[in-house]
């Protein structure tokens, strides 16, 4: 009965042994987990997470540097890539009420009128429902975005004059348009939420001497700031 309980310790601590070492990955139960340590892989010091190759193709490893730069520099620079996948969708709750801020009607139930596409278009805007356990969309779709348009193209046409935008919650005393029409600097700020440049200010005044009219010039450049501002890169 010793012997057998000795013979089973000594097995024991023979294949407790055999899988003690340097550190080296010589237990692997399969092939493929070996702990890769070539140049460009996860493992290698100092080397970033790059996207993995393409899957259900028996590629394990990572895309080369070298690819990567050339993707990257296709796109950009290293920021506006970081932008690119950093990037979510305005919240439901929080275009409502940018756009309530704004001046713009978002309980209006008349037809086509920004209120009424917002409080219609939950589901392509990725509202939560929380019932069925499903949060908030984050990521922006084609359907999103193209909603989004909608809405602020909407909000554009009914958006108050100069005079009473300057009454809003958002922008009280702020001036949307001149005496001539222009767009101001301190205006375009306050409706995108967020310091305008003299690019935005170009834009959207030759948005305005380009359109057939006063009216749809301004909608056309007010639209075009607020989808330019708010969606995703």
């Amino acid at each position: 009965m010793k012997l057998a309980l000795l013979t089973t310790s000594l097995s024991v601590s023979l294949l407790a042994l055999a899988g003690c070492g340097d550190g080296a990955p010589t237990d692997q139960l399969m092939l493929g987990n070996q702990i890769s340590t070539y140049a460009g892989s996860l493992s290698t010091p100092g080397n970033t997470q790059q996207h993995h190759q393409e899957i259900n193709l028996g590629q394990h490893g990572v895309t080369e540097p070298t690819v990567v730069e050339k993707f990257t520099l296709t796109v950009g620079s290293i920021e506006v890539e970081a932008r690119l996948h950093s990037c979510t969708k305005i919240t439901y709750a929080a275009l409502g009420q940018m756009l309530t801020s704004r001046g713009i009607d978002m309980t209006s139930t008349a037809k086509d009128s920004a209120g009424s596409l917002y409080l219609g278009g939950t589901s392509a805007l990725g509202l939560a429902d929380y019932p069925a356990r499903v949060p908030e969309m984050l990521a922006p779709t084609a359907a999103t975005l193209s909603k989004q348009d909608d809405i602020y193209v909407a909000a554009a046409s009914a958006l108050p004059p100069s005079t009473a935008f300057a009454t809003t919650t958002a922008c009280p005393g702020v001036t949307l348009q001149d005496t001539t029409g222009n767009f101001t600097m301190d205006g375009i700020s306050c409706l995108i939420g967020k310091p305008a440049t003299e690019a935005y200010l170009t834009i959207a005044n030759q948005i305005l001497s380009e359109a057939p009219d006063l009216v749809s010039g301004t909608q056309l450049a007010i639209s075009t700031l607020l989808e330019a501002a708010h969606t995703c890169e």
